[in-house]
């Protein structure tokens, strides 16, 4: 796999500019990549945003389930 040309917090920028306003094709143009390729992180940024969400929600509630039921986490159980 190519290595990217561009940082994990040059995308972000790039990406967060694009929220503040500015119109998508001006990072583009700026910075030497095209659209297809800004949308393309955006939605690679939007799948990871929404999976750390989950895991931190099925932790929570597996978490949750186990003090309601007096049974301790399962995290504690792998260490005995």
């Amino acid at each position: 796999m190519r290595k990217s040309r561009f940082s994990d917090e040059q995308i972000i920028g790039f990406l967060n500019q694009a929220e503040a306003g500015m119109a998508v094709a001006a990072p583009c143009r700026m910075q030497g990549f095209s659209d297809a390729t800004f949308y393309k992180w955006r939605t690679r940024g939007r799948r990871r945003t929404r999976a750390v969400v989950l895991a931190k929600t099925n932790a929570l509630a597996s978490n949750t389930a186990a003090h309601a039921s007096g049974k301790p986490p399962v995290w504690h159980a792998t260490w005995h």
